[in-house]
């Protein structure tokens, strides 16, 4: 996916190549303005880079500006033409009277076909003439290609006297720029991500997005490829498209804006390129063998040009597209070096072996072997989130697969064919064959099987037996219970039992691989530890997203973001939710956008945006139509349940969210049913205040009791607390403070009912205390459907309303709960737990306050504040 889709935020500012773009253009503008301040302007930029349309802005542009403007167009065809493009000039100028005598005497200058200084003092005179009849503007377009005597003339011409009243720019490629030293030199870039995206969606809508992305990145901003490519992928719609061809296919005319960059570089130069381009990479050395001692300095020559790139394996073409070109313009004969002959097959990545696993299925290929590079190859695609590819290959799986492969074909098929999970693999047949590999010796690859199939488990209801089958392939894995992959199996059937073996040293985190910090991520996930789940998944999230891995990053990053919604860091779960949504439309994983769009419906309503919250609920809802996956479910519920509470219809609520707690029984779900289990007792004790005691439903106490975690058993003893309110409410109401206190969220709520109670105690000064903390977190999550009831209690104990904002105003209300803490010697981290930021967020309101409030340090802020107030 790209950055834009899969952005964390819509940015404002111009990405960085936009940026130079804007910046080239606008020393271009400026220059019109005033074009005293240069002899002109050469603009240099890449092949395809978009100069013609460019200059033909420039040309418009002069025109408003009522400057005359002469357009000299190089072409290689003239190049060998004394002074043609002077000619462009003198044809131009031939009805201006005031020029006649300067193109006479140019005319017969140049007649011997060199440059002298007649014919420069000639070329002066004329250009003075064109400027004293009126501002004007000469413009080439292809400077790179003029005839040797135009640009040594003109060079000459604009290095002398300043000509009053006249602009050139010239636009060409940046090894044209030596020839016109007196020149200012500006480099006119690609168009940035954003741009690039846009204007690819703007001449190819609806493209498929795999192929837009392999366009975006051949093309590296340049507009012609962006116009060009999506019309030669036009016919080419099997699945992994974009994977099967090595080599974008080309138009005729971007094949041609391509070569002509190279058409003047020496022919083994040119040689040393299409071997490359055919090899896709190759070594030095070999290149020395087959193009002699010379190959030394062409490839030197070529890496200095940027044409070539150096690599740990060897140089390969900084241009995918000159590749694509080269290969595209060869004749057979020049593509038969084989890659023994370059010194062995290049280096690939994971996306070559689907290549050719693509090319094996499209051939047909049978047998035991073929059918172990399909699967293979089929959960490296998985990984990339192409279930497209995916499919195509399962398809193509012949009969009689070895017990691995078969096991691994299933799990697959759990994952994009949602109608073969009543007919893949049980836990009884992976597990039997998990056994089978660690007895042969390959306890990774028994860790492996079981590690896949504990991540499906996930979208389906699973019984105890399969959580107990899995316990016993386990035991017999006991010496590696510290491998990432045994704890996410023993975190989905056995918490408890996980939770004991989850402990990992600071040092070891260093030395693991992004794999296994997901299934460490996940583990802790299941189990509950909020904080430890965080920790593992965030940085995992940019490197899977560099990696384009996107049928990984899809469940990390619907993970993170329910972290991030229970540890109410509500800003972030809202981007990560955004991203999973996205990413999962995208790779058309169904159930996980159900998925995230249930969590996003759960956090508007908690928000307060009841409608948003009850509309994205019921997408997920349909999404995920009749599929046998109660996480989904309890999203659902908890979306509905808190719009519900959000309006004060409480006994409907409490009819939600005990509809579907007392659902199957998930073993890694433990700490949501906590959360939600909290989220009804909320609602049946504000629905029925005056009732002393409710019993707990008996479903829901059986699911409740197998929570692991301290934030899962910090949820169930509020929920004990509101429904069976003990002796000693008091000593109850601050334990769970105390247990709460990573958990801004639920502590805000907590603090809400404890002032509640304070209030009805009569002890309002320490009720306005807690009311007044939730009330500040409350703001800042933002959590609406409580901070209406927090404002609706402090204005029952006798709070007064501010008639306005604090400190009249000055600083936002985010800020002043900021400065406010900071005041009374909080460190930042300390007060982003408090208020449920993060500690950028905290940093950046203090840094926009103390300019606010004319303080330079936090250490000023209680003598400021008392000033003020």
């Amino acid at each position: 996916m790209r950055s834009e889709t899969m952005a964390t935020a819509q940015r404002a500012h111009l990405d960085p190549p936009d940026a130079g773009r804007v910046a080239a253009l606008r020393a271009v503008v400026g220059y019109l303005g005033d074009p005293s301040a240069a002899p002109g302007i050469y603009l240099q930029g890449r092949s395809g880079v978009g100069m013609s349309t460019v200059l033909s802005s420039v040309v418009r542009r002069a025109r408003r500006r009522g400057q005359r403007p002469i357009v000299i167009s190089a072409s290689y065809a003239e190049r060998d033409v004394a002074f043609a493009g002077l000619h462009q000039v003198l044809h131009a100028c031939r009805r201006l009277t005031a020029a006649r005598s300067a193109i006479e005497v140019l005319t017969t200058a140049v007649v011997g076909g060199t440059v002298d200084s007649a014919v420069v003092a000639a070329t002066g005179s004329l250009f003075g003439a064109i400027a004293a009849d009126g501002p004007a503007l000469i413009v080439v377009d292809n400077a790179h290609r003029l005839d040797a005597q135009t640009t040594e003339t003109m060079a000459r011409t604009l290095a002398g006297v300043p000509i009053p009243g006249l602009a050139v720019i010239l636009g060409g490629r940046q090894a044209g720029a030596v020839a016109w030293p007196a020149l200012r030199i500006r480099t006119l870039p690609g168009l940035g991500s954003s741009a690039a995206a846009r204007l690819l969606r703007a001449r190819a809508p609806g493209l498929n997005p795999w192929l837009a992305d392999r366009i975006l990145d051949d093309a590296a901003g340049r507009p012609l490829a962006l116009i060009e490519l999506p019309i030669a992928w036009r016919d080419r719609h099997t699945p992994g498209a974009d994977l099967l061809e090595p080599h974008s296919p080309l138009t005729t005319r971007l094949a041609q804006s391509l070569l002509e960059d190279i058409a003047e570089l020496p022919a083994a130069a040119r040689r040393i390129l299409l071997l490359v381009a055919a090899g896709e990479m190759c070594r030095p050395e070999h290149l020395r063998r087959l193009e002699g001692p010379s190959a030394t300095e062409h490839i030197d020559s070529l890496v200095a040009a940027g044409r070539l790139a150096n690599d740990t394996d060897g140089v390969r073409l900084a241009d995918p597209l000159l590749a694509a070109a080269l290969v595209q313009a060869a004749a057979p004969g020049d593509l038969r070096v084989t890659q023994e002959q370059l010194g062995g097959p290049p280096t690939h990545d994971h996306r070559d072996g689907v290549r050719r696993a693509l090319a094996s299925a499209r051939a047909g290929r049978r047998g035991e072997r073929a059918g172990r590079e399909l699967v293979a190859s089929a959960l490296v695609a998985m990984d990339l989130g192409r279930f497209d590819v995916v499919a195509a290959l399962l398809d193509a799986l012949p009969a009689g697969l070895n017990p691995v492969d078969a096991v691994r074909r299933d799990i697959l098929s759990r994952r994009i064919d949602d109608a073969t999970w009543r007919r893949s693999s049980s836990a009884e047949a992976v597990c039997a064959v998990a056994d089978t590999c660690r007895a042969a010796g390959d306890s990774a690859l028994a860790l492996d099987l079981l590690a896949a199939f504990a991540e499906t488990v996930t979208w389906e209801d699973v019984d105890e037996s399969a959580g107990q089958r899995l316990l016993t392939s386990l035991n017999a894995l006991e010496d590696h219970q510290h491998d990432p992959r045994w704890l996410l199996v023993c975190a989905t059937a056995d918490p408890a039992r996980a939770d004991a073996s989850a402990r990992l040293t600071p040092g070891a985190l260093g030395r693991l691989s992004d794999d296994d910090l997901v299934h460490l991520g996940l583990a802790m996930r299941r189990l509950g530890r909020l904080e430890r789940a965080a920790e593992l998944l965030g940085p995992v999230v940019p490197s899977l997203t560099r990696d384009r891995r996107f049928g990984a990053l899809v469940p990390v990053v619907a993970a993170l973001a329910d972290v991030e919604l229970f540890l109410g860091r509500w800003e972030l779960a809202d981007e990560h939710l955004r991203c999973a949504t996205e990413a999962a439309e995208r790779t058309g994983q169904v159930v996980w956008r159900a998925y995230a769009q249930a969590t996003t419906g759960m956090l508007r309503a908690a928000s307060g945006d009841v409608e948003a919250a009850r509309s994205v609920a019921g997408a997920a809802e349909q999404g995920l139509g009749d599929r046998p996956v109660w996480p989904v479910r309890l999203r659902v519920a908890a979306a509905r349940g808190t719009a519900f509470m959000a309006e004060g219809r409480f006994a409907e609520a409490g009819l939600e969210f005990e509809a579907v707690l007392g659902g199957p029984s998930v073993s890694g779900y433990a700490i949501d049913r906590a959360i939600v289990g909290s989220l009804y007792a909320e609602a049946v004790s504000r629905g029925r205040p005056r009732r002393a005691g409710m019993a707990v439903p008996p479903a829901i106490g059986a699911a409740l009791r197998r929570s692991a975690s301290a934030d899962g058993e910090a949820h169930l003893r509020y929920l004990r607390t509101l429904l069976q309110p003990p002796t000693d409410l008091e000593a109850t109401f601050t334990e769970l403070l105390d247990r709460a206190r990573r958990l801004p969220w639920l502590r805000a709520r907590v603090q809400l009912s404890y002032g509640s109670w304070l209030r009805r105690e009569r002890r309002i000064a320490d009720a306005r205390e807690h009311l007044d903390s939730a009330r500040t977190v409350f703001a800042t999550l933002p959590a609406r459907a409580w901070l209406d009831h927090t404002e609706q209690e402090l204005r029952a104990a006798g709070a007064v309303e501010p008639d306005a904002p604090p400190l009249g105003g000055l600083l936002s209300p985010q800020e002043f709960a900021v400065v406010q803490l900071a005041a009374t010697g909080l460190s930042n981290r300390e007060i982003a737990v408090r208020l449920a930021l993060s500690r950028r967020t905290v940093e950046s309101h203090l840094a926009r306050a103390y300019p606010k409030l004319s303080v330079g340090s936090r250490h000023q802020l209680p003598a400021r504040l008392r000033e003020l107030t």
